[in-house]
């Protein structure tokens, strides 16, 4: 049994642009939608409003939801819960994240995505909700050769 890792992931919009931003773990830099680990006693809302904020120093306003993914990986000995939500913001892009792991934000057209976001487990159900706006579940094991 691996621990459970409960995360939030915002889908940020302006017209057919997405905003991603840069993590820097140790040397790996990696682009992703902004989000994060819920913290304890936290609700989704609130992780997602916090995350949102410390990444990007926009304020959500609203936010639906979109999927969830559910990934399962020995290697890591992780397994993960992803729940999605489609958000409105306001204010000014001005990251303000207390871990420092943010190097950089970016608005970027949908259809270079694939450019950005190479994991598999995040982009073809992000492709699927942009393209159908359907709710959904999607669930991940890890390959084993």
């Amino acid at each position: 049994m691996y621990p459970l890792y409960r995360i939030i992931v915002a889908i940020i919009r302006k017209g057919d642009q997405l905003l991603i931003v840069n993590n820097q773990s140790g040397q790996e830099k990696r682009w992703s939608l902004p989000g994060g680990q819920i913290e304890s006693g936290e609700t989704l809302e609130q992780a997602l409003r916090r995350e949102v904020a410390e990444e990007t120093g926009l304020t959500v306003t609203s936010s639906s939801f979109a999927f969830l993914t559910e990934n399962f990986m020995p290697t890591y000995q992780a397994h993960s819960l992803v729940t999605y939500f489609d958000c409105k913001v306001s204010g000014v892009l001005d990251p303000n994240d207390p871990d420092e792991e943010i190097v950089e934000t970016k608005w970027i057209d949908q259809t270079e995505l694939a450019e950005y976001i190479t994991s598999d487990d995040v982009r073809l159900p992000l492709y699927a909700y942009l393209d159908e706006q359907r709710q959904a579940y999607y669930m991940f094991e890890e390959m084993k050769w």
